[in-house]
C-alpha cells in the first residue's frame, strides 16, 4: 500500500516538474520571440532610413538642394515622395512599427535640439514602437549620449534619428557599426531653446 502511494506521489511530482518545464519553455520562448521580432523591426526600420538618407544625398548631388519636406510625416501623395522616387526605386512611408517616417528637409527645421540651417540639410526619424516622440535632445558636447542599449521592451519605444546621413540617436549596435565603417560626421547645429517640436 505504501509503495503504491510512493509511486503515485512520484508520478505527481514528475507531472508537476514536466508542467513547470513546459511553462518555463513557453514563457522563455515567448520572451525570446518578442525580442527577436523587435530586433528585426528596428533593424529593418534603420535600413529603410539609410535608404532614404542615401536617396536624399543622391538627389542633393543632382539638384544642389534636398527635396522639399519641411513638416515631418511622409505619405505617398506628397511631392517629396514623387521627387525622390527615382532615387528610391520603391518608397516605404511607414516604419516597421507601422508609423509614418518623419523627414524634415531644408533650412529652418528644429527638432531634437538639432537645427537645419542649409537647403541640403535633412533629418530622418522613426518614433519607435509606440509612434510617440520620446523627448531626447542632441548634445554636441556628448554625441554618444544619443546611443542606448536594447535591454527591456521599453527601449524599443525610443526614437532613432539620422541627420545628414549620420546616426545621432540609435541603439549602440548601430552606432558602433557606423564607427567601425568610418561614417563621416556631418551634424547640424544644436538649438538649445527648442522644445522638441518641429516647425
Amino acid at each position: 500500500m505504501g509503495e503504491k502511494i510512493d509511486k503515485a506521489g512520484m508520478s505527481l511530482i514528475n507531472l508537476c516538474l514536466r508542467g513547470l518545464i513546459i511553462v518555463f519553455l513557453l514563457v522563455f520562448g515567448t520572451i525570446f520571440f518578442i525580442r527577436a521580432r523587435n530586433m528585426a523591426t528596428i533593424r529593418s526600420t534603420a535600413a529603410d532610413m539609410i535608404r532614404y538618407s542615401t536617396a536624399i544625398t543622391d538627389y542633393i548631388t543632382d539638384h544642389g538642394v534636398a527635396p522639399t519636406n519641411p513638416f515631418g510625416p511622409i505619405h505617398h501623395k506628397k511631392p517629396f515622395i514623387r521627387e525622390l522616387l527615382p532615387y528610391l526605386g520603391m518608397a516605404r512611408c511607414m516604419d516597421w512599427w507601422r508609423y509614418p517616417f518623419r523627414i524634415w528637409t531644408g533650412a529652418g527645421n528644429r527638432i531634437y535640439g538639432l537645427s537645419t540651417t542649409r537647403d541640403n540639410d535633412f533629418i530622418i526619424a522613426s518614433f519607435g514602437k509606440k509612434g510617440l516622440i520620446d523627448g531626447w535632445k542632441y548634445d554636441p558636447g556628448d554625441p554618444d549620449r544619443g546611443g542606448f542599449p536594447l535591454i527591456s521592451t521599453s527601449d524599443f519605444e525610443r526614437d532613432i534619428v539620422l541627420m545628414n546621413g549620420e546616426w545621432v540617436r540609435a541603439p549602440f549596435f548601430i552606432l558602433d557599426k557606423n564607427r567601425s565603417s568610418g561614417q563621416a560626421k556631418n551634424i547640424g547645429h544644436k538649438d538649445g531653446d527648442e522644445d522638441g517640436s518641429a516647425r
